[in-house]
């Protein structure tokens, strides 16, 4: 008798897989800084994989994460479907329907990939986004940057439709 097998199968069989070091589900995270609360992380499921070559926390049904000031007080809030953190690059990386709100502000940002990248203290994407403030709607074709905060912009490939508000003159004709 003979026996043979399918490299495919074999490899399939004996591939590693990365299973994730620490998982949770309902999870709230929060972050102070000298007691006062500055970052709330509220995700339906947390996957931590620390033992690969790059470790990373992966966020598969979504996560809201929100920003506080030095006074507590709410500043700005992020909900995407799916996110992962890089902890050696200190990046986040949110897909899928990420919505931004800056609560001071009034501003609005979607978007389908956003990155967050601690160290700069900077906010970006490459794909298209949208921004609404007070003055108008602005679309950046191929993305934004701006500081963490979501207060100052620089639109790629911009376009967009400004309000602008007629004020009654005083010259008399």
């Amino acid at each position: 008798m003979a026996c043979e097998n399918d490299i495919e199968t074999i490899r399939s069989l004996t591939s590693k897989v990365d299973y994730p070091d620490l998982s949770g589900k309902d999870v709230k995270v929060i972050y102070t800084d000298s007691t006062k609360k500055k970052l709330e992380i509220k995700a339906p499921t947390v996957l931590r994989f620390t033992t690969v070559e790059e470790p990373y926390t992966e966020f598969p049904d979504g996560i809201e994460v929100k920003f506080y000031d030095d006074n507590e007080q709410l500043e700005s809030q992020i909900n995407a479907d799916k996110a992962t953190y890089f902890q050696d690059q200190q990046l986040w990386e949110a897909r899928d329907n990420v919505f931004a709100r800056n609560f001071i502000t009034g501003e609005k940002l979607t978007t389908d990939q956003l990155f967050w990248d601690e160290e700069e203290g900077t906010v970006y994407s490459n794909q298209f986004s949208k921004i609404e403030t007070e003055d108008g709607i602005f679309y950046g074709e191929e993305g934004f940057e701006a500081d963490q905060g979501l207060e100052k912009w620089i639109l790629k490939s911009s376009q967009g439709t400004v309000n602008v508000n007629e004020q009654e003159s005083d010259e008399t004709e």
